[in-house]
């Protein structure tokens, strides 16, 4: 069972940024997504995706890398990462974005786009690199990749705003947004890394507004002992894995009860429908296996 009282728990709260808030490297392994990387020259990663799109090269998948690196201690790994981020931030009034160059249909129909979930983890990565290296560049870029999260949908970035919630949404040009679990928090926790840096209140209420959004929409995504992917698609099990480390690592991080309970139980959920439902399966198989079990508890 997760418990607030184990060390990953203090790392979180006390000293976030000597390494990340979960563990990268085993999640990347268990998801597959490693098997899915090769390597340039410089050792940068290219994500091979199903074809016509094959290997590419995503900021989101080098943010990734360098936050592994870090957490593995692969200081050079992460210095080249950071590099190459930093070659291909671009500057849009006072922010910085990293655009996604190629479409990812039925999520994003066009090349240049910004994806939120991007904006959070090269934020991290910067906040991280001028904790350990203090280049006054680094805490630049990390200020830049927050504001780039804030350009609205309506101008090509990925902030919306409705009533009293904030969404950061990973796949800003989808209509209607579907608000992906992950990747927004993912944004989350890159605003309050630059909280972190800075010290500036403004952050901090940013970060407290998103949470507070998350808290007040957890059932969009909460299926009783399982999550949802987005606010209309069940999880698969390596992302509701990642669901279930995330919103504890929020439920921490702002002391919510509520989120922490939501965590315990989904982490039931993996413990148990998973087996039952064959994690073995393939993605289609196992989530019309799961929803029949979970139709059959009258959780959906």
């Amino acid at each position: 069972m997760l418990k607030k009282s184990t060390s990953l728990g203090k790392l979180i709260l006390d000293a976030p940024l000597l390494s990340y808030y979960i563990n990268l490297p085993h999640l990347s392994n268990i998801s597959g997504h490693e098997s899915r990387l090769i390597y340039d020259k410089q050792g940068i990663p290219l994500y091979v995706y199903d074809l016509p799109l094959g290997p590419r090269y995503n900021p989101t998948t080098v943010a990734l890398f360098a936050l592994k690196s870090y957490q593995l201690r692969d200081m050079e790994s992460f210095r080249r990462a950071v590099r190459w981020l930093i070659d291909h931030g671009r500057i849009r009034g006072k922010a910085l974005v990293w655009y996604i160059t190629f479409p990812f249909p039925p999520r994003a129909e066009r090349s240049m786009w910004v994806s939120g979930m991007t904006q959070g983890l090269v934020a991290s990565v910067m906040a991280r690199a001028f904790y350990a290296f203090k280049d006054k560049l680094l805490l630049k870029y990390a200020v830049g990749a927050v504001k780039g999260m804030l350009i609205p949908l309506k101008e090509g970035g990925p902030l919306l705003v409705r009533g009293e919630d904030i969404w950061i949404e990973e796949y800003p040009l989808e209509r209607p947004p579907k608000h992906v679990l992950n990747g927004f928090i993912f944004s989350i926790l890159g605003i309050r890394d630059v909280y972190l840096i800075t010290g500036e209140r403004d952050y901090y209420d940013l970060f407290l507004r998103c949470t507070t959004t998350l808290r007040r929409n957890m059932h969009l995504f909460d299926l009783g002992l399982w999550s949802k992917y987005d606010a209309s698609v069940i999880a698969p099990p390596h992302y509701h894995f990642l669901n279930t480390l995330l919103v504890y690592v929020i439920g921490l991080l702002v002391n919510a009860e509520d989120l922490l309970a939501t965590a315990r139980r989904w982490m039931v959920g993996y413990r148990t429908l998973g087996k039952v439902a064959g994690v073995a399966l393939g993605n289609i198989a196992f989530k019309a296996c799961l929803r029949r079990l979970l139709s059959a508890l009258r959780l959906i």
